[in-house]
């Protein structure tokens, strides 16, 4: 009606749509609590990232590959004054090159907790906590992406698959383009152009490399490549799982008994990103799995398998076979590995074999350069090497 006074609605302010949670992943309290952890990292995150230099503070700490895993945790960047991280060459030359101030992640974080502790938005506001939750941010394809402009897509690792739904993320200022009520999703199509950080539980820290002589047959892991894009872990997971995949090789000869074998007496670990498996790139591995192969172990088994923080189990079978005294014994192996893949490479190789190639093949660049002898693995993704020398 014209002249009539309207009266204006009041201004609703619209939540965002909150992130997905399998429930079923929550099987006793610890599980809640750490749920809880990811939940809060990653509201407080998509509040800070908003100051770039914040994120420049925790990609460099994940590029000083303190962890391996493209990860770092959230206790590093809360400590920085008592975290080696921040003592590393790498990262110092990173922080002089970039300009960022060290310390402003974890000023930033307690603020934003203390803000959000006032608005009972969260449930875990406590400081400590975060100090020994052992929370983890991790940057796959960081490679590529790291010195994006693009805003960073923070996922929490509340799932078990290889893409989230999680909402739209914001700039400095909000976006007509982008309400809060919108959803994208992010997967390893997204992550491979746009910077995303996963925000989830622990890290693998850096092995020590360094290989010792020997005085008789010597065989390591020397490359591996993995074949057809295969994944090994879920790109997002609740468990720990997801990721790079973390594998390991093992040694499994006999000596001298000839009741069943249990356990493997070498092995070798080796964290591979995503962004290698989906790149189809050699890694270098260059790992011992024996030292020392005597003559009378007749062959040995070299298995590969992928760890995952899991109650299944798979089991490395066969005959081993060794000499003592003229006599040939063939004991029974069966090796418990914790994985929910399957087994990657199982197979038992003759000591005359590989004494074989190095002898004749020893010399010739292909097996300098680690790339020989090579053979397939028996599930058909993996193509590996053993270099390896005589003493």
């Amino acid at each position: 009606m014209v002249g009539a006074c309207i009266q204006e609605e009041p201004i609703q302010v619209t939540k965002l749509v909150p992130d997905f949670v399998d429930e079923t992943l929550i099987k006793s309290e610890a599980d809640r609590q750490n749920m809880e952890a990811i939940l809060t990292t990653t509201r407080v995150l998509r509040k800070i990232y908003k100051d770039r230099n914040v994120i420049e503070e925790v990609n460099a700490a994940i590029a000083s590959d303190y962890y391996e895993d493209e990860r770092v945790l959230l206790k590093d960047l809360l400590n920085p004054e008592n975290s080696p991280i921040y003592q590393l060459p790498q990262f110092k030359e990173r922080q002089l090159k970039r300009g960022f101030e060290v310390g402003i992640f974890k000023t930033s974080f307690e603020r934003e907790l203390g803000h959000q502790e006032k608005s009972g938005e969260n449930f875990r506001t406590n400081e400590e906590f975060f100090d020994d939750s052992g929370v983890s941010i991790y940057f796959p394809y960081h490679e590529q992406t790291q010195y994006t402009n693009y805003i960073y897509a923070i996922v929490p690792a509340t799932v078990e698959a290889d893409q989230q739904v999680i909402p739209m993320p914001y700039g400095p200022e909000p976006d007509i383009i982008n309400p809060p009520d919108h959803t994208m999703l992010v997967n390893d199509n997204y992550s491979e152009i746009y910077p995303t950080h996963i925000v989830g539980m622990g890290a693998e820290t850096t092995l020590n490399q360094t290989q010792q002589n020997c005085a008789n047959l010597k065989v390591s892991i020397g490359k591996i490549k993995v074949l057809n894009q295969k994944q090994y872990d879920s790109f997002i997971s609740f468990n720990g799982n997801g990721g790079g995949s973390e594998f390991f090789f093992i040694g499994v000869k006999a000596q001298s008994t000839t009741t069943p074998i249990t356990s493997w007496n070498n092995t070798a670990y080796h964290y591979v990103t995503r962004s290698a498996i989906r790149n189809g790139n050699w890694i270098d591995i260059w790992r011992t799995l024996d030292q020392n192969w005597q003559s009378n172990s007749i062959n040995q088994l070299f298995g590969i398998y992928e760890y995952d923080n899991t109650s299944d189990k798979k089991y490395f079978t066969g005959t081993l076979r060794f000499n003592n005294g003229g006599i040939t014994h063939h004991p029974y192996c069966n090796i418990e590995v914790t994985s929910k893949n399957g087994i990657i490479n199982s197979r038992f190789f003759e000591r005359t074999e590989l004494t074989y190639q190095y002898n004749t093949f020893g010399n010739t660049p292909e097996f300098l350069n680690g790339f020989g002898p090579q053979y397939n693995s028996t599930d058909g993704n993996v193509l590996y090497s053993l270099p390896g020398s005589c003493y």
